[in-house]
Parts: structure tokens; C-alpha cells; sequence
């Protein structure tokens, strides 16, 4: 169902962006390299059996 998917895309888009001035949401995008040796140094295992989701933040179709 394309129309059903472009119609939320452009609502979802335009909750999310909607309150951001135009001149800020058109800015092309810079993302920060990581620092590969800190990531492969992280202790995973603090995170071992964790799991999470927001309630908040999943959005119900």
C-alpha cells in the first residue's frame, strides 16, 4: 500500500520535524567518527541480560 506508507512517512515526518526551523532541518548531515579503540574496549558485559524498549516510544500503526 504505497499511498498508506508515503501518507505516514509525511505525517510521522512532520510530528518529529515539525517544531525544528527549516533552515536547521535542511542541513546536510556530519556524523562524528568513533573512536574505533574506545568501542572495542567497552566491557559488554555490563550489559549482559539487559533489555529495554521505551513504552513511550513505540509507535503503535
Amino acid at each position: 500500500c504505497p499511498l498508506f506508507t508515503l501518507t505516514l512517512l509525511l505525517l510521522c515526518s512532520q510530528l518529529l520535524w515539525g517544531n525544528f526551523d527549516k533552515e536547521f532541518t535542511k542541513m546536510a548531515v556530519e556524523l562524528t567518527p568513533t573512536d574505533k579503540l574506545f568501542i572495542m574496549n567497552l566491557d559488554q558485559n555490563e550489559f549482559q541480560g539487559f533489555s529495554f524498549t521505551n513504552p513511550e516510544y513505540i509507535i503503535q500503526v
